[in-house]
């Protein structure tokens, strides 16, 4: 009876590993991985430095009335294998970083000929605190803010979507977004300190230049990965990537961190809203460190070591 019982255990478990495989066909390769993406976004900028609200604008209908500095949606293109740097590989190190090196990708949006799907995101829920203005220059410094990965695949009836086919308008609520939002859980990312290494409560740090081309700029952060179900263990079951992200590669002098982002910013009009809220296009890479799924892997190994330890006594 108790063997029948830990085989059932484990089948479980495993059917539930090849239903989350099965779910997200594409597999982290363990260690440094580098990304690009797109982004469609809206930014407040605010009024100016003198000590006027900043204007923490949320735009969605649907949304609650909680002041929101910035938010969007992101699609991933590329994910390869990538080279820590400098060259220590030793995790938590202050300054770490993951380049890309040139290896082959093993993701391209939408690639596969039958399992071909996306990876997709929305952001949301940072709150602009700074927003310093000498002449042309804005540099913005946020707090909070999230970010959810989904993975969209048409096998499961998911949306693909084209991410310049997007609008501000197909926001229906403060996390959903038509098309991006309707797939497949990979995990949640909050924003964390550390980008700005005097200041704890910033998280995102950014500048935009209005003298330039398309109003050009750039923006910097980290992310962690967030123990959704609140059971104080980051596994599978807080999105089927959650576990695999949560590595603290990259240090900071606030603690280690998960995710690094880099963006380059440019103007998108199509996104602008008035009122001080400007429409943004971004690209440019993240970087994590993937780390095998502890939990699960750790479950399967309880279930084998306890059918091996009844057989060997039935077997005495």
């Amino acid at each position: 009876m108790k063997l029948k019982l830990l085989s059932a255990i484990l089948g479980a478990t495993l059917g539930t590993l090849g239903a989350g495989a099965m779910a997200a066909p594409i597999s982290l390769p363990s260690g440094p991985v580098f990304f690009q993406f797109t982004n469609l976004e809206q930014t407040a900028l605010g009024v100016d430095n003198q000590g006027n609200s900043l204007n923490n604008t949320n735009t969605c209908a649907g949304c609650s009335l909680k002041p929101e500095g910035n938010w969007g949606v992101a699609q991933v293109s590329v994910m390869r294998p990538g080279a820590p740097s400098p060259a220590s590989s030793t995790a938590g190190q202050v300054g770490n970083d993951i380049n890309s090196k040139g290896t082959p990708a093993f993701f391209f949006d939408q690639a596969l000929p039958v399992l071909g799907g996306q990876v997709t995101a929305m952001f949301y829920g940072s709150t602009i605190i700074s927003n310093t203005k000498t002449g042309t220059l804005n540099s913005l410094k946020s707090t909070g803010g999230f970010m959810d990965l989904y993975w969209d695949d048409p096998s499961l009836a998911n949306t693909i979507v084209a991410i310049n086919s997007l609008t501000p308008g197909m926001r229906t609520g403060d996390k959903t977004f038509t098309g991006v939002t309707d797939g497949v859980f990979l995990g949640r990312l909050a924003f964390a300190s550390g980008i700005n290494t005097t200041n704890g409560a910033i998280t995102i740090e950014g500048t935009i230049d209005s003298s330039l081309a398309n109003n050009s700029g750039s923006a910097d952060s980290y992310a962690n990965v967030v123990d959704v179900n609140g059971d104080g263990v980051i596994n599978a079951l807080d999105g089927l990537w959650a576990g695999q992200l949560n590595s603290d590669w990259f240090g900071t002098v606030f603690g280690t961190r998960d995710v690094r982002f880099s963006n380059k910013i440019d103007n998108n009009s199509d996104w602008d809203n008035g009122g001080g809220v400007t429409g943004q296009t971004s690209n440019d890479p993240g970087r994590a460190f993937v780390v095998p799924e502890p939990a699960s892997l750790a479950l399967v190994g309880l279930g084998l070591l306890g059918i091996g330890a009844i057989r060997r006594r039935r077997g005495a």
